[in-house]
């Protein structure tokens, strides 16, 4: 049995997110937000006034207190504020998963008499040191640092002061249900996202940037063709509103696409509502970023039976359990992504890569029954 419902408890929790962004970090915060208030979690938000999450935040949840957004640094104005609203709601336990909110958080903690336990919820790597006077502060004051992956420990207990004491694995959880059950036939799917083929199907998901790897993707497509296999790519996403750097790229992709005739085999496709089709309409997802802390497609892929070839970087060797669960490839090597595309497909026709066995064993370690029971557990 995949989804384990945790016993229900009486605890409150603020969560905390100032962030003025909307992608994985904020979607995934909002959905253990409405999972844990559905376990008698009594969950509180502390929002910053005109961002996306604020305003989803009021349109779906009671206990939603609105901040301006807090300064970088010493926000003193805005840590009063916080510690008055924790003390009158008698609030023992804030949840971060931001980590610019650690050092508003931080403050508070130092400037009242209460106790509480500070839980923070990893979502990027920690590839750089982070040991000055001001980062040892924000990150003395955590009491729980929930960890996605165990290959990400190393960076945290080398790049911080972190103790190993306070590090908990949790994954970030998905609601594996929606993929199990889910049905659709390949031929429905491709209609959908106009991508209709008798080809080999490759797809790329995520926003349109240089360290997504979506150029380097298209120039495989071209060397794979040119070795005779009938293959073909879609790339769903699109480049980032008013972001120079990321229109100029895929103006890069573009411009390959049309230089090298391949416009018959490239497909585009903005984000869909439901990622659940993209996974039914190709023949392997590839996570093709420099490097990816915790992919989420990944795993959804890997829900929906799609084989995946992910890059050998960040989370995606763990998470693809480092080649027993798909391929991996050697970024921006374009031999070794053409071995691994045809280890790939040559596992799955002598059924050396079993997607049944591999979508078991994601449901049943990424529910996200399993991210709630983690902050629960975590609390004091």
């Amino acid at each position: 049995m995949y989804f384990c419902p945790v016993s229900e408890s009486n605890y409150k929790l603020a969560i905390i997110m100032t962030s003025d962004g909307w992608g994985g970090l904020e979607m995934n915060t909002m959905k253990l937000t409405e999972a844990l208030a559905n376990h008698n979690i009594e969950v509180h938000q502390i929002v910053a006034e005109g961002t996306r999450y604020c305003d989803l935040a009021k349109a779906k949840f009671e206990n939603v207190f609105v901040l301006q957004k807090p300064r970088k640094y010493f926000d003193f104005r805005s840590a009063k504020i916080v510690r008055n609203h924790l003390k009158d709601k008698n609030i023992q336990n804030v949840f971060v998963p931001f980590r610019a909110d650690l050092d508003l958080v931080a403050l508070v903690k130092r400037k009242t008499a209460r106790t509480f336990t500070i839980i923070h919820q990893q979502h990027m790597a920690m590839d750089i040191t982070k040991t000055g006077i001001t980062q040892r502060y924000r990150y003395r004051a955590i009491d729980v640092w929930l960890c996605p992956l165990e290959i990400l420990i190393s960076d945290v207990l080398k790049n911080t002061e972190v103790p190993r004491s306070k590090i908990r694995i949790a994954p970030i959880g998905i609601e594996t249900r929606k993929y199990l059950n889910f049905e659709c036939i390949k031929e429905t799917a491709q209609e959908k996202l106009n991508c209709k083929t008798k080809a080999k199907l490759l797809g790329v998901i995520g926003r349109i940037d240089v360290k997504k790897g979506q150029l380097f993707l298209v120039k495989a497509l071209k060397e794979l063709r040119n070795l005779g296999e009938n293959v073909e790519l879609i790339i769903i996403g699109e480049p980032t509103l008013n972001d120079a750097s990321s229109n100029t790229y895929f103006k890069e992709i573009m411009d390959f696409v049309a230089e090298n005739g391949l416009q018959n085999f490239v497909y585009f496709s903005d984000f869909t509502d439901d990622v659940r089709v993209c996974f039914k309409a190709i023949d392997a997802l590839i996570m093709s970023s420099q490097r990816e802390t915790y992919g989420m497609v990944t795993l959804e892929a890997m829900l929906s039976m799609t084989p995946v070839i992910g890059t050998n970087s960040g989370g995606t060797s763990e998470i693809l359990d480092f080649g027993k669960r798909g391929e991996l490839y050697e970024v921006d090597d374009l031999t070794s992504f053409i071995e691994s595309y045809r280890k790939l497909f040559f596992r799955l026709e002598t059924k050396d890569l079993n997607l049944q066995a591999v979508q078991n064993e994601i449901a049943q370690q990424f529910d996200l029954s399993i991210e709630v029971n983690a902050v629960i557990n975590a609390m004091s």
